[in-house]
């Protein structure tokens, strides 16, 4: 389900964003609307994405999560509707590369919070999950892979 844990440093990026804060349960029903409307705006902005799309998770709960869907992008988005430009600093991480359908996201989120524990790490309160290939590659959800990222304290 998930490979090795490794620390590394996830150097500093712009990005163009979509702040969100909805039901937990209804995160899947508002992640495509908010990727589409991305890459509508990055098209229409003539920005060159750098990498996946991401979500920086800023607040979480067992009934909400309050996040950021986005992608990297070279040069400083404008903001347009709901996107909007974003910094991230550079961050010391604690990262691990989950395969597999994002059903089974909880459980490896579970398994990497165990190894932090092990490994005595202190991490920060938010969190970012990078999706390097999903349903947009062709392959099948076992072959999907998510990276799981801790920043730390």
């Amino acid at each position: 389900m998930i490979g090795t844990p490794e620390l590394s440093t996830q150097r500093a990026f712009t990005a163009a964003v979509i702040p969100l804060d909805v039901p937990r349960d209804q995160m899947s029903a508002v992640m495509p609307p908010a990727i589409a409307e991305l890459r509508h705006v990055i098209a229409e902005q003539g920005l060159r994405v750098t990498g996946s799309l991401f979500c920086h998770h800023v607040r979480l709960s067992r009934e909400r999560f309050t996040f950021e869907v986005g992608f990297p992008v070279a040069t400083e988005a404008r903001a347009a509707g709901r996107v909007a430009p974003a910094h991230y600093p550079e961050l010391r991480i604690a990262h691990v590369v989950h395969t597999g359908p994002y059903e089974q996201l909880f459980k490896a989120w579970t398994a990497f919070e165990i190894w932090i524990q092990a490994a005595r790490l202190t991490t920060a309160s938010t969190l970012f999950e990078r999706y390097r290939r999903g349903p947009e590659s062709g392959a099948p959800p076992t072959e999907w892979e998510t990276e799981l990222i801790r920043p730390l304290a």
